[in-house]
């Protein structure tokens, strides 16, 4: 899995238009895309929001991220200081809530490295 972080400045007062916007025209379009996981929008201050969505791989946050972008430079543009800042990275460890218990799913690698890496520290 890989996830995108987008964060924005967002100009004093429209931190919730921007929300609004994301929900109406945003996230019909990104969710559509084949390998979509999750979206998760986070109004961190008044000035200040962070998206985090998560694609079944590299393709698809690509395909996304494109498709952010175009949205941001003709939808946002009134609205944010600035082109968002973005981090992309391949997922490790993935953990949810289910009616239960919390599930984990650990990309088979991450999972390798990790048992490697507890083994050394127990063999010392």
């Amino acid at each position: 899995m890989v996830t995108t972080i987008r964060g924005y400045r967002v100009k004093l007062g429209q931190a919730d238009q921007v929300i609004q916007l994301a929900q109406m025209e945003l996230i019909p379009v990104v969710s559509a895309i084949s390998g979509f996981v999750a979206y998760q929008a986070v109004v961190v201050g008044p000035q200040s929001i962070l998206s985090v969505s998560t694609y079944r791989d590299r393709g698809a946050a690509d395909a996304a991220n494109r498709a952010a972008a175009d949205w941001d430079e003709t939808r946002l543009a009134a609205l944010i200081d600035g082109p968002a800042k973005v981090t992309v990275g391949d997922v490790f460890i993935s953990v949810a809530a289910t009616s239960e218990k919390p599930s984990a799913i650990a990309a088979p690698e991450a999972a390798q490295s990790v048992d490697n890496s507890l083994l050394e520290l127990i063999t010392r």
